[in-house]
């Protein structure tokens, strides 16, 4: 449904996931409530997509809005929805993803609680390729913008999608999506806000999230760890007192990249990754899991 004065937009960057379009977009269309716009953008898709969301425009009478564009990544894409919204607030749907049919209304209802919120955390489910579905995002935010920062850099249990957060549109003024990066390019957001910005938890799940196999996220792209902790650590973005935990959150982040080469069996860059790493966090890297996995890693390098 397109509404002239939405509250919230709903945008979808696609790239090539054509066969989870119509359950995406469906998920969207029939929610029980909420006064919302729709914004689909194909980010340059070479599959099938294009048919698939003319399809869907036809089938439900030109309901939503589409744009189509050559191919410029996640975070530009996400940036010119950003632009494009007429909504007060934001709210990202993977093109893979759906909407529990009460989201926007879980959402709404949570806006009139607390109109001064700019960014509402809810809960998600995982859902893996075997049918298993696993709660998310269940952990709890502090009155402290400091330690919800900290905690979300340092404790692996505290993920965040995009899928499952609501932002306030104003929030995006100052610094959107950095597209500079290929991965990791949500973090950097997320962790602004959380140090900038009046962050609520909505203890409630709001959408199921489809998990890949290969998803970016396990794969190594040398040189964009320190970018994106770059990208996070900016001294003109984040107060000067949060600087000090960048070391910690470096160390964790070479760990990542040490366990993804480890079980890939490369294991002269596995070792490489955690030389990288002890120095920055020497309590993750001295873990007797780790420990025994870089040993591995250094008799077979």
């Amino acid at each position: 449904m397109i509404h002239k004065n939405p509250l919230i937009s709903v945008i979808i960057p696609s790239y090539n996931y054509a066969e989870y379009l119509p359950d995406t977009v469906r998920s969207v269309l029939q929610q029980t409530g909420g006064n919302y716009e729709l914004i689909i953008i194909n980010d340059g898709s070479t599959d099938t997509t294009d048919d698939v969301i003319q399809a869907l425009l036809q089938e439900t009478k030109n309901s939503f809005s589409y744009y189509r564009q050559k191919n410029i990544g996640v975070s530009a894409t996400r940036n010119k929805g950003i632009k494009l919204a007429k909504g007060d607030y934001i709210y990202f749907l993977d093109s893979d993803d759906k909407m529990l049919e009460d989201a926007l209304d879980t959402f709404s209802r949570s806006i009139k609680k607390q109109p001064s919120a700019d960014m509402l955390i809810a809960r998600y489910f995982s859902v893996y390729n075997d049918g298993r579905k696993k709660e998310r995002c269940l952990w709890s935010l502090s009155y402290s913008q400091e330690e919800n920062f900290k905690s979300y850099l340092l404790n692996v249990d505290n993920s965040l999608l995009c899928s499952s957060i609501l932002f306030k549109k104003k929030a995006f003024d100052n610094y959107q999506f950095p597209e500079c990066l290929r991965i990791y390019e949500d973090e950097p957001v997320f962790a602004y806000m959380l140090a900038n910005f009046n962050v609520i938890k909505i203890d409630k799940p709001v959408a199921l999230v489809q998990k890949h196999s290969n998803s970016l996220r396990h794969q190594v792209y040398h040189g964009l760890v320190e970018q994106s902790v770059d990208e996070i650590f900016n001294p003109s973005r984040i107060p000067g007192n949060l600087m000090s935990y960048r070391s910690h959150y470096l160390g964790l982040k070479y760990l990542d990249q040490f366990r993804t080469l480890y079980i890939a069996g490369e294991y002269e860059k596995a070792w490489s990754q955690y030389l990288k790493a002890l120095p920055c966090n020497k309590k993750a890297a001295l873990k007797v899991n780790v420990i025994r996995k870089a040993i591995k890693s250094w008799l077979k390098k």
